[in-house]
Formats: C-alpha cells, sequence, structure tokens
C-alpha cells in the first residue's frame, strides 16, 4: 500500500499522521511524513514494518492549526522620527512577533502642523534600502527633490561644481517626516502614532515607559531612537561621548523662487554652497513644495557666531546679508521672519542597548557631524541591521537585543570618524590643485562611497584614509621632485 502526502501550508500548521499497518507476507517501508520550517510537508523518516496479520489500517488526521507558543510582543518606538518610523514599519511586518507597535513623540504631528522649524539632508543607498524593504520608498521619493550637482562659490568667486554619479534625493525633515507616516498608516493599520508624547522616564527592571501626561506604558522592546539628547538613555544611565562640531546652524524660513535668479537654478537640480573663508557658510537647497530654505553655517570664532551668543539678531542679520551678497535679496526676508540657531554634535553611546529588551537607533546611539550626508542613511541601516540580527538568531528578540551593540558599533564608529576628519580647509584647497592635473574619479570616490554604496562604513573609512594619503602625495612629490631639479641645476 504505497501512499505518500505532500504540499504546502501555511506557516504555523503542523500535519499529523497515525497509522498501524499489518501485511501478511514482506516487509514493507513506511514514510513518515513531517512540516519543515518553512511550512513544507517533507519525508523525514524511514521505518521498516513487520507483517503481522491480514489486515491493513491507515489513519490521517487533518491539518490542524497549534496554538502560538507565545503571545505577539509589545514593541513602544520613542520618537517618530525617520529612524522610529522605518523601525515601526520593519516591526510591523512580523505580525507573528509583535503586536500593535505605538510610537511616541513629544513633537506634534508634522502632518497637520506648519511652519515647522526643520532642516534638509540627502537620503543615500543606505537609507533607501530600508525605505524599499518596508515599502515606503515611493512616499520618500514624492517628498524629496532629486539632486545632481552642488554649485560652489568661495568668497563670491565660483568654483568647480561637485557631481555625483546619480541623482541622490534630498529631503526636508518635516515634510519628509510627513510622507513616511502617511505612507505607515496606509500600509500598516498595526502601528499606532501618539505625538505630544514626551518621554520622563523608563523603568527597565518593570518595562514600562512614563510620560510628561503622566501616562504608563508597558512594553516587551523599547527602541529609544530620540535623537542626540535622547531621553530614554539618559533614563537608563548609559553615557555617551560628545563632540561639538564647533558650528551654528541658523535655518531660515521657507520662501518663493524669485522666478530667475543667477545663483539658484529652477529646477531644483542643484544645491547652492556659498563659502566666506573660515566665517559662515550659506546653504540653499529647494523642497518638493517648490520652495527654497536657507541654512547658514557660522564657524566658532566667526563675527556673525559672537553677534548670535550676544543676542544681537539684527546685527547678526546684517552681517549675513553682507557676507553673502549675491544671495541676499533670498536671504533678507526670511531671515527677518525667524532666526533660530542650533550646534551640532557627535554623540557615541558607550552601549546600544539595555538588558534584553531595549536598543538604541539613530542619533541617541551614535550622531555624527554635519559634513559628508551619512547623517539620515546610517540611521536608517541601524532598523535594517537590527532586522538582519533578528533574522541571524530565528527571531529571539531577547538574543538580538544583547548582540546589538557588538553587532553595530563599528560602523557607528566608524561613521562618526568619517564625518569628523573629512577634507580640512586645507586638503580642500589640495583637492582643487590636484584636480588640475588629475581624472576627478580619483577624489570624487569618498562622497560616492558614503552615499551611492552599500559597503560597510568601516571600509569606507579605510578608504577615506587612502584617498588623504593620495592627496598629501601628489604635492608632496610634486615638491620633491621641484626641489632635487633644482639643485641639480645650481651643482652645473
Amino acid at each position: 500500500l504505497p501512499f505518500w502526502i505532500s504540499g504546502d501550508f501555511p506557516a504555523g500548521w503542523t500535519f499529523q499522521m497515525s497509522f498501524v499497518l499489518f501485511w501478511p507476507t514482506d516487509v514493507r517501508n513506511c514514510f513518515l511524513s513531517s512540516r519543515s520550517p518553512r511550512g513544507r510537508v517533507s519525508v523525514w523518516e524511514t521505518a521498516s514494518v513487520r507483517p503481522n496479520t491480514s489486515r491493513a489500517l491507515v489513519i490521517c488526521s487533518a491539518p490542524k492549526q497549534d496554538l502560538p507558543k507565545h503571545k505577539p510582543k509589545k514593541a513602544v518606538i520613542i520618537d517618530a522620527g525617520p529612524a522610529g518610523v522605518v523601525t515601526a514599519a520593519y516591526l510591523a511586518k512580523r505580525p507573528h512577533l509583535f503586536g500593535p507597535i505605538e510610537v511616541y513623540d513629544f513633537r506634534q504631528d508634522p502632518r497637520i502642523q506648519e511652519g515647522l522649524s526643520s532642516y534638509g539632508f540627502i537620503i543615500g543607498r543606505r537609507g533607501w534600502k530600508a525605505l524599499e524593504d518596508v515599502g515606503l520608498a515611493d512616499h520618500g521619493k514624492a517628498a524629496s527633490v532629486p539632486v545632481q550637482s552642488v554649485r560652489n562659490f568661495v568668497d563670491s568667486a565660483e568654483r568647480p561644481a561637485f557631481y555625483y554619479d546619480s541623482k541622490l534625493p534630498f529631503a526636508e525633515r518635516s515634510l519628509w517626516l510627513a510622507a513616511l507616516i502617511s505612507g505607515s498608516n496606509a500600509l500598516y493599520p498595526n502601528v499606532v502614532f501618539h505625538f505630544g508624547e514626551s518621554c520622563k522616564s523608563v523603568d527597565a527592571k518593570a518595562k514600562h515607559v512614563v510620560f510628561s501626561s503622566g501616562k504608563t506604558v508597558e512594553y516587551d522592546l523599547l527602541v529609544g531612537a530620540d535623537g542626540v539628547n535622547s531621553a530614554v538613555r539618559e533614563s537608563l544611565s548609559i553615557s555617551s561621548e560628545r563632540k561639538p562640531q564647533g558650528t551654528h546652524f541658523l535655518a531660515s524660513r521657507p520662501f518663493k523662487y524669485p522666478g530667475h535668479h543667477p545663483v539658484v537654478t529652477p529646477e531644483f537640480d542643484s544645491m547652492v554652497l556659498l563659502s566666506l573663508k573660515h566665517a559662515a557658510s550659506c546653504f540653499i537647497y529647494g523642497r518638493c513644495d517648490g520652495l527654497l530654505r536657507s541654512v547658514v553655517v557660522l564657524r566658532r570664532g566667526s563675527p556673525g557666531l559672537a553677534l548670535w551668543e550676544s543676542g544681537d539678531l539684527e546685527g547678526l542679520r546684517a552681517f549675513v546679508l553682507e557676507a553673502f551678497p549675491s544671495v541676499a535679496d533670498l536671504l533678507s526676508e526670511s531671515l527677518e521672519t525667524n532666526i533660530g540657531a542650533k550646534e551640532p554634535s557627535s554623540v557615541l553611546a558607550s552601549s546600544f542597548h539595555h538588558g534584553d529588551s531595549i536598543i538604541l537607533v539613530g542619533d541617541a546611539a551614535h550622531a555624527v557631524w554635519v559634513t559628508v550626508g551619512i547623517g539620515c542613511s546610517t540611521a536608517l541601516e541601524d532598523c535594517t541591521k537590527f532586522m538582519e540580527l533578528l533574522d541571524s538568531v530565528g527571531e529571539n528578540v531577547e538574543e538580538a537585543v544583547q548582540l546589538w551593540t557588538d553587532s553595530r558599533k563599528p560602523d557607528a564608529v566608524a561613521a562618526i570618524n568619517l564625518s569628523a576628519y573629512m577634507f580640512s580647509p586645507l586638503e580642500q584647497e589640495m583637492v582643487a590643485l590636484v584636480t588640475r592635473f588629475l581624472q576627478p574619479p580619483l577624489w570624487w570616490g569618498i562622497p560616492i562611497v558614503f552615499n551611492e554604496t552599500l559597503l560597510p562604513l568601516s571600509k569606507c573609512e579605510k578608504i577615506l584614509l587612502r584617498q588623504k594619503v593620495l592627496i598629501w602625495l601628489v604635492p608632496s612629490v610634486s615638491i620633491v621632485g621641484a626641489a632635487i631639479a633644482a639643485l641639480q641645476c645650481l651643482s652645473f
């Protein structure tokens, strides 16, 4: 009586078979089947049945669904920033492992609040991979502007522009987040956002979070994605190393494109960077809604920074307009309506996890200086890497949490180092000199590696060091060669 049972069954189903076989003559083989890890029924054992009687009876039970071994875990995410939203989406794709995912943010909902103070950033390939994994790439692209180049002006003189190999999406945080949150609500109804709720304290032993409103929320997994001044990190007394960048950023209000301008292109496919040596820089970029925004960078020791620290905002406004006359007509109105300053810092937490139920991602774990445009992409890559780590341990959440620091910290340290010792002003001048004689790919590869590949950041750091050696080596060899030639001329 040869027979076999095969087929595909949904995850979580098992096939049970009971049998009694009696044969009058020869010894026959009986194949017992069982569900494989992916739900596939396959042969797993062969047994010999010795003849005993002339009757044969086969009893097969119907497929039945097992009860879950554990109830879905409750995930709580602090901060609805890019890393928080994408982490929530990743977790929502595992409904067998996580129940409703709750996201709390002290800010107001960016979808309904107008005039939010914000800033822009480039989203590299690392970030887009995370968005594609959770189905939010189209929402993110709709709220960003593809940028091909950066027009560079130094002391009102235009320098060679920097070109990316491909157009990189540039987004403003508030508009981009509004699009991602809307997309998350549409795709993942099990993600619930709570705005206007500030994290006050975390009790890791009792596994609950207390908010400023007095609300207490229990969790099985807590994700701290709440930025540089992380309340989760501070509540857990996780030490961190902080290094101020030494610059202040003044973000203007959005303003309209005037219709024609010699510096800003109407397509918004080029960002504009105007630099006043050793004093200030002005960065102008386009938004997906057709408006422009400017960010003025005041370096340590500049007159503009001294004016801001003294509270002389009118004097600061006059300084900015005088420093950048080519765009003074664009800045005058926006700076008059709003001037606010922010000093970025790099932050490296001593640990990216606490116990077996709390992790830190994004700027809460590792914030970078604003120099090479890898901050947001690195934060989104955290989400991807944690999910990969979770898969590698068979979705054992507690084990993945405990391995998180060792798994992610090397690349996080490399990201901070990359942002801290990118080309100095002297090296930038040497780059300009080198590119007059060498092909651009010899040094343009640096930002491309950061933003347009998925190479580990620790490897990118090694590439940058080699490029620095090249930048110093070429002029040095030239100088040594010229010195040798001069000595030979003198010997004659």
